[in-house]
């Protein structure tokens, strides 16, 4: 086996240092040579690797060419591991006490432990790993692999002492974890330099150059780091015992060892995990999904994913109170704590993972690596604003306006700031200062920002009193605050509402809706209404702001022409069309990178901020020469960190990923399987009054049943805390809070779809039940 090996690496990557097999003159590997005494034995012969062992250098070489050497050694058994990972051999099979996935089986061995003390931490830690660790270990990659690169078996370039010269003795072999052999090589050098952790990073830097970590590996590797101390310790105990008359060289380096082993039980998991996963010196890979694998059930089961603190959430939650006071909500009846998230799905302290179907901030997924690894590049060599020459800024904002449809080829210039709001903000102040008018028109449930002004035009902040009467459907309720008279509100083009006669926020039973009138003609007298109101209060209308989802109004889909329709009445009355793509943008609707473009509009202003930057803070206006100009003549416009050369090396990042993973298209495909899968299950539940939306931007309009059409708000309140319990996240939005707001993350699979639809029906199936006398109820 050990030969067969051999020339697998040699036939792989002939120039890895190990040494090649010298075969006999009759052409076999091995042959059989006899002693003076007349004993036979097998010889091999290999060829000469020039070097000295790794462990008679490790300890006399300064930090520097310590760490190097780290990193190489870590790379070279990243190597050797890539290079095994296409052999096997039936007796790779065999148990070997080496092999630290068997370290449980050292039990019998214990008794040749002569300190007590030792004994008793040895056999309480096997059972623990037993129990926690031994379970996971069947689901990592494994292979057949060298299962003994230490230093012993490692030849350095004694001139050079970090540069690796060969590598020799197969002689343990084992199809084992990846994550095991790893240990293994960490675990020779692990007591032999202080700062443990930092020998540990700079050998993951080495290794997952070639080889980048799986979640489940970096969440087991401190525990298999002190497998594999507890095995060299207890074999030892045991083979001075056989070898009484070599007790030195068995138990040379066993004292720093067992010192070392100590100082790990002051080591926090949560501690460790977290150093690891947030360095940028080491590769992990994306975790697989979560369905229920044997994986991440030992896991979340034995938390040793990481934690934020040992805090309870008790505790957490006083002191959040007392230190941000009454202004800040949580979601959920019970709230959650994160500690970590990746791709689409979000870790809590206990190391569950949660689906992500509401965030749309870390749009190209949470965490994403080249996103973020960007940022941290950036930010190390430089971070400034505006007022100093810098490419990033430039490149982004030619970049920027070249993904806009030929259409809107006119609107060339960017202006930065840091989030929706503010730029929002800054579009109302440009439109005003292009029209000279004040006026500003906006859907009555929308939601725009939370600067001064853009919280006048965001009517779905409510205090709690106007919610209550959503709960009970007060026809004669509307849906907004007092706002200021140069605001008017129109309702949103919601066509599902119209056509099951469902009142409008302030429509009393005597104002009737003329039902020979198309949809997109309805709506739009909405706009006029709106015009003349301002008007008429002696404010001539500046712009017309609307999100082309109406995400905040409950995803409805707007008749054809609608949008459009809008445009022109208010550009009419003197006003300009401001799109805000804060929602709908980077590719959520699938068909289109913008929302706008799903309506065949050209806005006058475009603002852009959460999915740009992927949860970094990054707001874009988008405007035209003409249209700036009169601001720019009156203001010398200024963000400290709009624009700044970090923040725009991470949206030129998103953008790079938009294009290289092919999102927008994933969110087409996924979002119109995600739809299909919606509508089957409208058809077997009665409280599904509509399925609406497109891309990964779908509402789930859910009701008492779908003979009245009354919204039911306490339904979707318990479908949405009974998703967290089962680990998906969701909210609810429209004017009745009554619409499931799905919104995830544009990399959600076709594998996430049916996870999520399948957990929304167990939900479903709970809270809602099916009278067989012909009605429906919430449970």
């Amino acid at each position: 086996m050990q030969t067969s090996i051999m020339e697998h690496i040699k036939t792989v990557d002939p120039a890895y240092p190990i040494p090649a097999v010298i075969p006999s003159k009759a052409g076999h590997s091995q042959t059989w040579v006899s002693s003076p005494e007349g004993h036979k034995h097998i010889v091999r012969a290999f060829t000469f690797l020039p070097g000295v062992m790794g462990e008679n250098i490790y300890e006399k070489v300064n930090s520097t060419v310590r760490s190097e050497l780290n990193k190489n050694l870590g790379r070279m058994l990243a190597l050797l591991g890539r290079n095994t990972r296409g052999f096997f051999h039936q007796k790779a099979r065999r148990v070997c006490l080496w092999d630290i996935q068997h370290v449980t089986q050292l039990r019998s061995l214990l008794i040749h432990v002569k300190d007590e003390a030792q004994r008793d931490y040895f056999g309480a830690w096997i059972e623990n790993f037993q129990r926690n660790i031994s379970p996971v270990l069947p689901a990592l990659r494994s292979q057949v692999l060298m299962n003994d690169f230490n230093l012993a078996n490692v030849l350095v370039d004694p001139l050079s002492p970090s540069r690796i010269t060969g590598v020799l003795d197969f002689g343990d072999m084992a199809h084992t974890p990846l994550a095991c052999d790893l240990a293994i090589g960490i675990g020779s050098v692990i007591s032999l330099a202080p700062n443990p952790i930092q020998i540990i990073i700079e050998y993951l830097e080495g290794y997952t150059s070639v080889t980048p970590l799986e979640l489940e590996e970096v969440a087991v590797l401190l525990d298999l780091i002190e497998a594999r101390m507890v095995a060299f310790l207890v074999i030892a105990s045991w083979r001075i015992t056989i070898h009484p008359d070599n007790v030195e060289y068995i138990l040379s380096g066993s004292e720093n060892m067992w010192s070392t082993l100590q100082a790990f039980k002051d080591i926090k998991r949560s501690d460790f995990l977290r150093t690891i996963l947030t360095s940028t010196q080491v590769n992990t890979i994306s975790p697989p999904s979560p369905n229920p694998s044997s994986v991440l059930s030992s896991l979340n089961t034995v938390s040793i994913l990481p934690t934020d603190d040992d805090e309870d959430e008790e505790k957490l939650l006083a002191r959040r109170a007392n230190a941000l006071g009454p202004v800040y909500r949580l979601f959920y009846d019970k709230p959650l704590h994160f500690v970590r998230a990746k791709g689409i799905w979000l870790y809590d302290k206990e190391g569950r993972a949660y689906l992500d179907c509401y965030n749309n901030v870390p749009h190209v997924g949470h965490c994403h690596p080249y996103v973020a690894k960007t940022l941290y590049h950036q930010s190390m060599a430089l971070n400034t604003h505006t007022r100093y020459l810098h490419q990033n800024v430039v490149n982004y904002a030619e970049r920027l306006t070249k993904t806009l449809p030929e259409s809107c080829k006119d609107l060339t210039y960017c202006i930065f700031s840091c989030t929706g709001s503010e730029a929002n903000d800054l579009a109302l102040r440009i439109a005003r200062a292009y029209t000279g008018n004040e006026g500003i028109i906006c859907s009555e449930n929308a939601y725009h920002g939370g600067t001064l002004l853009t919280s006048q035009i965001s009517p779905e902040v409510e205090t709690e009193n106007e919610r209550a009467h959503y709960q009970n459907f007060d026809p004669g309720h509307k849906s907004i605050r007092n706002l200021p008279t140069y605001v008017k509100t129109f309702p949103p083009p919601n066509t599902y509402e119209r056509h099951i006669g469902r009142p409008r926020a302030g429509q009393t039973s005597t104002d009737q809706d003329d039902e020979s009138v198309d949809d997109t003609t309805f709506f739009l007298s909405f706009i006029d209404k709106a015009i003349d109101n301002l008007n008429q209060d002696g404010h001539k209308p500046a712009a017309v702001i609307i999100d082309p989802i109406f995400s905040s109004d409950g995803l409805p889909s707007p008749p054809p022409g609608f949008l459009q329709g809008v445009a022109e009445k208010v550009r009419a009355s003197g006003g300009i069309y401001i799109a805000d793509e804060v929602q709908s943008g980077m590719g959520r609707t699938g068909d289109a990178l913008w929302g706008f473009e799903n309506h065949g509009l050209v806005p006058d202003i475009i603002t852009l901020g959460k999915p740009i930057g992927n949860g970094h803070p990054l707001a874009v206006v988008i405007t035209s020469q003409r249209v700036i100009q009169k601001f720019a003549d009156s203001t010398q416009y200024f963000n400290t960190f709009g624009g700044n050369p970090v923040s725009c090396a991470v949206g030129l990042a998103v953008l790079d990923v938009m294009e290289k993973e092919k999102l927008q298209e994933n969110s087409k495909t996924v979002g119109a399987y995600l739809r299909q899968k919606l509508e089957e299950l409208k058809e077997k539940y009665e409280c599904i009054g509509d399925v609406r939306g497109m891309g990964l931007a779908l509402g789930i309009e859910l009701v008492e049943d779908r003979k009245a059409h009354k919204p039911s708000e306490t339904l979707a309140s318990k479908v949405v805390n009974g998703l967290a319990r089962e680990r998906i996240l969701l909210s609810a939005t429209g004017r009745f809070s009554n619409v499931l707001k799905i919104r995830p993350p544009i990399v959600l699979s076709m594998e996430n779809v049916d996870y999520f639809v399948e957990r929304l029906e167990r939900v479903l199936r709970k809270e809602y039940v099916i009278d067989t006398t012909g009605g429906s109820q919430d449970k």
